[in-house]
């Protein structure tokens, strides 16, 4: 009596166990996969929770629109001073907002248009009108207190080149040049947060007695944009040829069937 050779084995003839052990490898390669980075993390919490606490504090004598509680020194000759005030406001609220929309990766993989439509708001309802305005505010207080004052040169710079750098990066968008886009958008929102604590320092500095307010305004004209600027150009050079989301993505391990 002749035995029967044993039949190969053939993985199709357990593909539920091949599918489990597919699901588990996947699942491993998953897990041991590397987590991006600490500097591409969005860290999207904290600067929504930063720029709602200034612009809660910048808003807070302003929400009556009523002059007298005005922090600027209003020049009474001029009676749209205060109007010209309350509209930088408005449109620095605008650009802050809607920059925390446009660096959410998540809103720009998977939904574009509301990206599209934030960032035309950022353009031409935000940056562009802040810096107009700021630079006419910042005229007025010259002429005001007789001359150039300390750290108006600095102010002066940050909201050229706000103006210019964000028109720069929405043309490279309507270009479809989305590289040139990316850095001179990054550009545009790191100018566009340099204003969220040189005022509260100002402030505080001014409280303290004996304080050099000449150096003080100084540093905060100059090195806000100085800094913010460096920082992206930093962010730009760490994150260079990763996709907007700002990860590295790895393709996950798959067991071949040979």
């Amino acid at each position: 009596m002749t035995q029967s050779p044993e039949k190969a084995f053939d993985v199709h003839d357990a593909p539920d166990e091949m599918t489990e052990l597919d699901r588990r490898l996947t699942e491993r390669a998953r897990r041991i996969s590397p987590k991006p980075r600490w500097w591409r993390r969005p860290w999207m919490i904290p600067l929504v929770i930063l720029v709602g606490v200034f612009l809660t504090y910048i808003w807070g004598p302003y929400i009556r629109l009523d002059p007298s509680t005005a922090t600027v020194n209003l020049v009474r000759s001029i009676p749209w001073h205060y109007a010209l005030v309350v509209t930088h406001i408005v449109t620095a609220s605008v650009a802050m907002a809607t920059a925390c929309l446009q660096v959410w990766p998540m809103i720009r993989r998977r939904y574009p248009a509301v990206h599209r439509i934030s960032g035309r708001l950022f353009v031409f309802a935000g940056a562009v009108p802040t810096s107009i305005v700021a630079i006419v505010l910042m005229r007025i207080r010259n002429d005001r207190d007789g001359g150039v004052q300390p750290g108006s040169s600095g102010l002066y710079i940050t909201a050229a080149l706000w103006l210019v750098i964000t028109l720069v990066g929405y043309r490279m968008g309507r270009k479809h040049r989305w590289a040139e886009h990316r850095r001179w958008m990054t550009y545009s929102f790191a100018l566009s947060l340099t204003n969220i604590y040189s005022r509260p320092i100002a402030i505080y500095v001014s409280g303290i007695p004996g304080a050099n307010m000449n150096l003080c305004f100084e540093l905060i004209g100059w090195l806000p944009f100085i800094v913010h600027l460096g920082i992206a150009q930093w962010w730009l050079d760490r994150t260079s040829g990763l996709p907007w989301g700002g990860r590295r993505r790895t393709r996950r391990a798959v067991p071949s069937r040979s």
